[in-house]
């Protein structure tokens, strides 16, 4: 199977992946935990899980680019450990978290350190896989962060169920040391993933990294288009439970939803690291964004026009969302890395997380606006829409490539 052979002959890549599955459980598995905490101990109001979600995506817009200037001028094997080791740091120190201030600080603190650790995971993929295999190790990697969406919180809700909120502070903190003591066992940083080429100065280097985005073409075509491509995810994400109410689903199923999402995205993340798509990442992203438009259009506005919607139906759809999702997400990867390169893949990879970050803040606004203007259901339309639209554009930058 081609991802045994994979891993058995790239022994960091092994690594790297053993370490992600405990730190990427560890951005789930307190979730739900926070939100207990915050809204039945503390009694928080809705204004206190605004600045928590404040909390949580400030670093990534503030300190992306920064952290991704350092990552491309830094070894990756110790900014890898020290951000798992830190991160799991902040973690316990929830543990002891007195008050609602403290705690918010504490989260923001916790994804200070966790803004390095997405930079330094794509440069340590471009340095320690060949561009023949990175296609299937982002498959893998991105099947990974999928399932733990899924298992976490779920794990974290039961385990609620035996022990106090801020126990799972304890446990987290454990995974993030886990994943560090994991990486330790990396070889010492290769050549190419060294610093590239020397700048004068930290500013100078991020310049440098802007100007290189703004040289290639395809590079900002890319990244607009994957934080479009999160931008349509969220117009519609945080109505579905309301969807869901609106089509007489009991939250049962709107649970089994979510894990539905979880399953399809871990199948077409594995299944897509098996079809030869190297040179081809912009058909897979074709495919994926006209299967999600279309699955997207068919959930919200199907029922508005008198299509049955059994539950059966339901999941399937949200089954499909999962993996035609991946084969446009895990496609972006490979190709960011292969057009940005060892030596500026760190920055490549903040600026992008930086403006998906902007879109997850904003689109839930906008699909707010929608579905409250059009109906639940026109929020998803959108969304579809937005897919179709990249979909296009994926399209006219194949037939530009070949001309």
């Amino acid at each position: 199977m081609r991802y045994l052979s994979l891993l058995r002959r790239h022994r960091n890549f092994r690594l790297l992946a053993l370490s992600q599955i405990p730190a990427d459980f560890s951005d789930w598995l307190d979730f739900v935990a926070i939100g207990v905490l915050l809204g039945f101990v503390w009694q928080a109001d809705a204004a206190t899980f605004a600045w928590l979600g404040v909390a949580m995506a400030l670093p990534y817009v503030v300190l992306g680019p920064i952290a991704g200037a350092l990552v491309d001028r830094w070894p990756v094997r110790p900014v890898l450990i020290g951000s798992n080791g830190l991160r799991a740091l902040a973690t316990f120190l929830l543990f002891l978290a007195p008050s609602i201030p403290v705690l918010l600080g504490l989260i923001l603190l916790r994804n200070c350190f966790d803004v390095f650790y997405g930079p330094a995971k794509q440069v340590a993929i471009t340095g320690f896989v060949p561009e023949e295999d990175r296609l299937p190790a982002n498959g893998l990697s991105y099947a990974i962060k999928q399932a733990s969406k899924v298992l976490g919180p779920s794990l974290g809700s039961a385990l609620l169920l035996i022990l106090e909120p801020r126990s799972l502070f304890l446990l987290n903190g454990c995974l993030g040391l886990a994943s560090a003591v994991i990486l330790l066992r990396l070889t010492a940083t290769p050549a190419s993933l060294a610093t590239g080429e020397t700048t004068p100065s930290l500013w100078a280097h991020i310049i440098d990294g802007l100007r290189f985005i703004g040289s290639k073409p395809i590079l900002i075509v890319s990244l607009l288009m994957m934080s479009g491509g999160f931008a349509a995810i969220f117009l519609y994400d945080l109505f579905i439970a309301i969807l869901a109410n609106e089509l007489g689903f009991s939250k049962e199923i709107y649970g089994l939803s979510m894990v539905a999402v979880g399953i399809g995205g871990v199948i077409g993340a594995l299944g897509i690291g098996l079809v030869n798509l190297e040179r081809h990442s912009l058909l897979a992203i074709i495919i994926g964004a006209f299967l999600t438009g279309g699955l997207l259009i068919l959930l919200g506005g199907g029922p508005d026009y008198g299509m049955p919607m059994p539950a059966a139906l339901f999941l399937a759809i949200f089954a499909g969302l999962g993996l035609s999702t991946s084969f446009v997400m895990v496609p972006f990867r490979t190709l960011l890395q292969r057009e940005a390169g060892a030596d500026h893949i760190g920055r490549v990879s903040a600026v992008g997380e930086t403006l998906d970050t902007l879109a997850i803040l904003g689109a839930p606004f906008l699909g707010a606006l929608i579905a409250k203007a059009y109906g639940t259901g026109a929020s998803f339309v959108a969304g579809g829409m937005l897919m179709l639209i990249l979909g296009l554009f994926a399209l006219l930058g194949t037939f530009r490539r070949r001309t």
